[in-house]
């Protein structure tokens, strides 16, 4: 069964997208995290702009990954793949150190803003999501609890737990 992956880009990277420009979809890390080791070909990809809405998806044909990266190995693939990633020079600075990355080629993009029901995602990038459209186990499909409230007002996490707001380990001056 092929899965279906919610990518969470820039609105500014939405453009390349949209025109069929852009053929392939990078990602880089530090440390190994979705969509390393998740996606494969004949998933399908929704992107999403980054606090905005769904704008189309697209089929995966092919996938390369990385794990053994260097800053000469990613300049290699930017001078390599950025004709079809279509990614500026400061988008490549900052991901030199980056130690895994994966590639993903994608093919017949479609404008769509439906798609399967996507739990908000926190500052994550990426969201694998099985045929159905429920999250899959290392994804959390739960939203976060609410946050409380004291007479209509928020209430900062240190108040939350019904503690003080000064660190456990710390005691009052008299």
């Amino acid at each position: 069964m092929n899965a279906v992956h919610v990518a969470i880009i820039e609105a500014r990277f939405a453009e390349p997208l949209l025109c069929g420009r852009k053929l392939i979809e990078s990602r880089f890390a530090r440390r190994r995290r979705p969509p390393f080791g998740r996606v494969l070909p004949g998933d399908q990809i929704y992107f999403k702009a980054s606090g905005g809405e769904i704008i189309g998806r697209s089929l995966v044909t092919r996938v390369r990954e990385f794990d053994d990266l260097t800053p000469p190995k990613v300049d290699a693939l930017r001078r390599r793949y950025n004709r079809a990633i279509l990614a500026p020079r400061p988008y490549w600075q900052a991901r030199r150190d980056c130690r895994y990355g994966i590639l993903i080629w994608l093919a017949e993009f479609t404008r769509d803003t439906v798609s399967p029901e996507i739990p908000r995602q926190y500052g994550s990038g990426w969201l694998s999501l099985s045929r159905m459209g429920s999250a899959t186990a290392s994804c959390r499909l739960s939203p976060p609890p609410s946050p409380r409230r004291h007479r209509g007002r928020p209430v900062s996490a240190a108040h939350s737990s019904g503690g003080t707001s000064a660190p456990a380990n710390r005691t009052r001056k008299k």
